[in-house]
């Protein structure tokens, strides 16, 4: 099934790591409001330190386990890992 994600509020957790910033890159070149949440804990603020300045992209520091809320078209999100 294909979704069309153009012009959309995304939520994307785990942003800041290697496959999620490259997410959060590729959504926001498609026309894309991104939300990036993720905790830091493995990931790292540098891989989405470029995008910081664009008015279409929202850094949330948060651990995905932890209640929040946030409005968005579209969640996409890794499995967390269990200890």
């Amino acid at each position: 099934r294909n979704i069309e994600m153009k012009g959309k509020r995304i939520l994307v957790t785990g942003g800041a790591g290697f496959i999620g910033s490259h997410l959060c890159e590729k959504l926001l070149e498609e026309g894309n409001d991104v939300v990036c949440m993720d905790n830091l804990f493995t990931g790292q603020k540098d891989n989405i330190r470029h995008l910081m300045d664009s008015p279409f992209f929202e850094f949330v520091r948060h651990d995905v386990l932890q209640d929040v809320y946030i409005a968005a078209y579209r969640v996409i999100t890794k499995k967390p890992r269990t200890q």
